[in-house]
C-alpha cells in the first residue's frame, strides 16, 4: 500500500495518538519532499487529513495539525493560485 494512503487513513483514525504521528509525518514529508511527487489525489486527501484534525478537543493535536498545515501550503501553492485565478474569472462573468 502507497504511503500517503496509509498516512492519509491513519490521519483519520479514532485513535488521538495514531492520528498525532500521521500528522506530524505529513508535516515532516511535506517539508522535505519535493512537491512534483505529490499527484493531486495525495494533495487533497493530505489537506482533508490535516483540516480534519482542527475540529477536536485534543489542542496538541490543533497545534499539531496547524503546523503540518504550514508545512504543506508551499505544496499547494499552485492548486490555491489556480483555484483564485478560476474564481476571479468567475466573479468577471457574472
Amino acid at each position: 500500500m502507497d504511503l500517503y494512503v496509509i498516512l492519509y487513513k491513519t490521519a483519520l483514525d479514532p485513535d488521538p495518538k495514531v492520528r498525532m504521528s500521521s500528522i506530524l509525518t505529513i508535516g515532516y514529508i511535506s517539508e522535505e519532499v519535493n512537491p512534483i511527487f505529490f499527484n493531486a489525489v495525495n494533495k487533497n486527501n493530505f489537506l482533508f487529513a490535516i483540516i480534519s484534525n482542527l475540529d477536536v478537543t485534543n489542542a496538541e493535536l490543533i497545534k499539531t495539525a496547524l503546523d503540518a498545515f504550514i508545512k504543506f501550503c508551499p505544496i499547494i501553492k499552485s492548486n490555491m493560485e489556480n483555484a483564485v485565478t478560476f474564481i476571479t474569472y468567475c466573479l468577471f462573468l457574472i
